[in-house]
């Protein structure tokens, strides 16, 4: 397993958005962290297909939302 700390950068953004597949069209990261400090705010794992987001307000929920396909499955859980 490899793991890559850093900062959000550009370039990484770049990559992370043009092009996530590698050569047989899958995506290239089983489980991507972000973080804020020590706090995670975001995951999505198993190739994509599980997703969480720490959301503080109903705002980030709806725009979350707006943004993701529209078959995804989409749960919000309360803390």
């Amino acid at each position: 397993m490899k793991v890559f700390t850093g900062e959000i950068t550009e370039e990484f953004v770049i990559e992370l958005i043009h092009n996530p597949f590698d050569e047989e069209d899958k995506i290239k990261w089983f489980s991507i962290f972000f973080m804020d400090e020590d706090k995670y705010v975001f995951s999505a794992e198993h190739y994509g297909c599980e997703f969480a987001a720490e959301c503080s307000t109903k705002k980030e929920v709806e725009c979350i939302h707006s943004i993701i396909p529209k078959d995804f499955h989409f749960d919000v859980y309360d803390r």
